[in-house]
């Protein structure tokens, strides 16, 4: 009985030792861990400047911009003009970069500012806070894949950082600005009418049509159809019918509908993608400016619905436009512009492509714009 006694505290012992043992390694573990990271930490130093900044102006040498944010609005704006079209994916790209913005290394400069490119430094941000506090981070000369940079008044330290920040604030206004705003989503279920108007004038309309859908009658066999059955009472009984939506399309008094024209027509509607901002005038004059390079007017009408259930008609403009250059060599090139009714300040280039038929249907009306189309894909069926 001792000796069984005695085994039981010898095991006890050992297991005790065994825990302690357990909890000692799991304490060196988490000290080395903690050791681990702030050693990390001092690697790559955390770069403050303030915090939930409400301003920002950043400049590359050649743009230098001021945003602000709008609280009521929760937007940021271009100081310099409020009403420009600003996508500001940009601005708070640039200040979540800031935010968690670690240095490669810190050091304590050896030379002179102008050793690094720091003491004129053309590239740099400012940002404020709600206080009027600011901070202003400066990028020198390129250091391999990085690049130098101290903050303002801090000129004892000096940093290298990654490449990121250095390259978002490169980004001119004219590649901020917003192109999906100016353009409604236009689809066939709310389009009414299509004007087109250039060298000739074409008004085309949609119209809606319900129509009772048929069903094939697939008969059983004793003859009796799908469509109705016999009750308990001897009485018929027949299926309510079903109803869709047909998107009819009249050019004039013609009929459209399905042809291969209209279907590009509608194509190039429903997928209308601006692409660059070509050039911009905050009096919104640059449609009477460019008056000489209109090629074709869109008059697109359509129904919206606001945010209470009410649908109303609504009109969405194209002004389309070409500009032809000749460059050094005496080649000729051209490009297609877009402006959108109601920001006749914007310019924005739109790929030829895009927009080819309505451009051709403005031009040679719709009839010459189907024989062009014909001709261009029986070309392709014999290259086929």
């Amino acid at each position: 009985m001792r000796k069984k006694a005695r085994q039981m505290l010898i095991l006890l012992a050992v297991l005790g030792v065994l825990v302690v043992l357990l909890i000692a390694a799991m304490a060196w573990s988490a000290w080395q861990t903690a050791q681990e990271e702030a050693e990390a930490a001092a690697a790559t130093p955390a770069i403050e400047t303030v915090t939930d900044p409400v301003t920002l102006t950043y400049s590359n040498g050649e743009h230098t911009l001021s945003f602000a944010y709008d609280e009521e609005a929760d937007a940021w704006y271009y100081q310099d003009a409020p009403d420009f079209l600003l996508d500001e994916s940009t601005v708070t790209s640039i200040l979540s970069a800031l935010e968690d913005l670690t240095a490669v290394r810190a050091f304590t400069p050896e030379e002179e500012l102008d050793a690094y490119g720091l003491a004129d430094a053309a590239n740099y941000l400012t940002v404020t806070d709600a206080d009027g506090s600011s901070a202003t981070l400066r990028f020198g000369s390129a250091s391999g894949s990085e690049y130098y940079a101290c903050l303002d008044g801090q000129e004892d330290t000096l940093y290298t950082v990654e490449s990121t920040l250095y390259d978002e604030i490169q980004t001119g206004l004219y590649e901020q600005a917003d192109s999906i705003t100016p353009i409604p989503t236009l689809t066939e279920r709310i389009l009414g009418a299509v004007d087109l108007s250039g060298a000739q004038e074409t008004s085309i309309t949609v119209k809606a049509v319900e129509v009772e859908v048929e069903d094939e009658e697939e008969e059983d066999d004793s003859g009796a159809s799908d469509e109705a059955e016999e009750t308990a009472g001897g009485e018929t009984e027949e299926d309510e019918p079903e109803y869709e939506t047909v998107y009819y399309w009249y050019c004039g008094e013609q009929d459209i509908t399905g042809q291969e024209l209209q279907e590009e027509l509608l194509g190039e509607l429903t997928g209308l993608d601006l692409g660059s901002l070509a050039d911009w005038s905050a009096d919104g004059s640059l449609l009477e400016e460019r008056a000489g390079q209109l090629t074709a007017t869109v008059r697109v009408t359509y129904s919206e619905t606001d945010g209470e259930g009410e649908t109303s008609d609504a009109v969405f403009t194209l002004y389309l436009l070409e500009e032809t250059t000749t460059g050094e060599d005496g080649a000729g090139s051209t490009q297609t512009y877009a402006i959108i009714g109601g920001y006749e300040g914007y310019l924005w280039t739109v790929s030829a492509d895009e927009v080819e038929w309505l451009r051709a249907v403005a031009s040679d009306g719709y009839d010459g714009a189907m024989a062009a189309l014909s001709a261009e894909t029986e070309a392709e069926t014999e290259e086929e």
